[in-house]
């Protein structure tokens, strides 16, 4: 049910290395979203989440709980930041144990630690933010997940941590509620037209336990706003800079991202009113938003902002369906490379996504045939994976994104990259290196 010590015994310098990189780089300065965790984890000490009267709820209460404990104690921000190494450490163990469901090759753990040793994943161990965490929580729905597929007596425990991690997942990162929704509908469809698979089944399921992990905070959220299914503000932003019509803008958030909806005070950066981090990009930002920013900000309350975004972008993408269509490819160009950007200067961070991303962008495609050509050996289980997968990567697609919303997919993009490349019979000395042979698949 759980990784075992073997498991976990090898990949201990792994765990070396991630304590490492957070002990040498300490700060005492809060970066990006940092203080927005904190400070709702800081109002669950107080006993609630958005405080009242306002309506906040920029983000999901999934991480803030987790940190809730840690800032009750008043603990070092440093020994939080340890917790990313506890996070990532088990994530590649987790990793590992699900390769090893399909192949009993010798070279896993030379795999597995490429995988723990991904660039991406290691540029924010040192940040108390959600990213590390989820790649451990979707490693770990993925790996109980695929075990429901060996018919064990304990398959329901697996049953029941493949939904509740995928729950947490949407609390963590609210928009993998609508990853849920999306999945719930798939599921009943697929599970009508491919004769009641078994496996399909076991996907509704799990997509149902995981609406029952979340059902509370939307009870919450529905509290507090009269909508039902609302799962936060900040939604409306994101699609709103996604839909940009001016020329110079490429759909993302521009230099700065106002702080959790308070717009009055990001009008008064636009005007000069306010410092603003990156005045290379401020007078075209003023000219093409602030009206409508000062606009928003007179709204009574966030929820109310945030529809305005929304209208906004919808009018946009009406009225300039070439110009949202430009941003939507240069936002898969942000999502795999981290590139490009508007008003921004191309730093060397890119080449933290870029080069790791090249390899698996190939691979990937690659691994297109081999997932048609071996369909009737590929376990059932890849494939709804990769459907989860292509609604995640599409969904994130539509609206402002960056490369941190690509990367903690790998855990699910490796392994049917894997499982594709050590099914196929193109290469058979590849296929014997990683995958143990055909029989290692093709048997189950």
């Amino acid at each position: 049910m759980s990784p075992s010590i073997k498991a976990i015994m090898k990949f201990l310098p792994l765990l070396a290395i991630y304590i490492a990189l957070i002990a040498i780089n300490p700060r005492n300065e809060l970066w990006g979203d940092e203080g927005g965790y904190l400070g709702f984890a800081t109002n669950l000490t107080h006993g609630y989440y958005s405080p009242t009267p306002e309506i906040d709820l920029w983000w999901g209460p999934g991480y803030p709980m987790i940190l809730a404990p840690f800032v009750l104690l008043k603990l070092p921000w440093v020994v939080i930041k340890l917790l990313n190494a506890g996070f990532l450490f088990f994530a590649v163990v987790y990793f590992y144990q699900t390769l090893r469901l399909y192949s009993t090759s010798k070279y896993l753990v030379h795999l597995t630690y490429l995988f723990g040793l991904y660039p991406p994943f290691l540029r924010h161990l040192g940040y108390m933010i959600t990213e590390t965490f989820v790649i451990f929580l979707i490693s770990a729905m993925t790996y109980h997940f695929c075990k429901l597929s060996q018919q064990k007596p304990n398959s329901t425990t697996h049953q029941i941590l493949a939904g509740v991690f995928l729950g947490y997942l949407a609390l963590t990162k609210v928009f993998f509620g609508y990853v849920i929704a999306a999945g719930l509908m798939f599921s009943v469809l697929a599970f009508i037209l491919f004769k009641r698979s078994e496996m399909v089944k076991k996907a509704l399921v799990t997509c149902c336990i995981a609406s029952i992990v979340c059902l509370p905070y939307l009870i919450y959220t529905y509290s507090l706003t009269g909508k039902i299914f609302y799962w936060g503000t900040s939604g409306g932003t994101q699609i709103y800079y996604m839909s940009s019509p001016f020329d110079g803008e490429l759909g993302d958030v521009g230099p700065v991202f106002p702080n959790r909806g308070r717009w009055a005070h990001y009008a008064e950066e636009l005007r000069g009113e306010k410092p603003f981090p990156d005045n290379g990009g401020a007078p075209d930002l003023a000219k093409n938003h602030l009206a409508f920013f000062d606009k928003v900000s007179k709204l009574p309350n966030a929820v109310a902002q945030d529809e305005a975004f929304k209208k906004a972008a919808l009018s946009n993408i009406r009225n300039h369906p070439s110009k949202y269509l430009k941003n939507w490819l240069a936002n898969l160009g942000r999502l795999l490379f981290d590139y490009p950007y508007s008003y921004r200067n191309q730093t060397s961070r890119t080449y933290f996504y870029l080069l790791p991303n090249v390899f698996i962008f190939v691979f990937g495609v690659v691994s297109i045939y081999p997932l048609w050509r071996y369909r009737s050996t590929i376990p059932t289980e890849i494939y709804l994976l990769l459907a989860f997968l292509a609604i995640a990567i599409f969904g994130t697609s539509l609206v402002s994104a960056m490369a941190r919303q690509f990367f903690v997919l790998t855990p699910i993009i490796d392994l049917c990259i894997f499982v594709a490349l050590a099914n196929t019979r193109i290469a058979p000395s590849v296929v014997e290196t990683l995958g143990g042979g055909r029989t290692a698949l093709g048997d189950r």
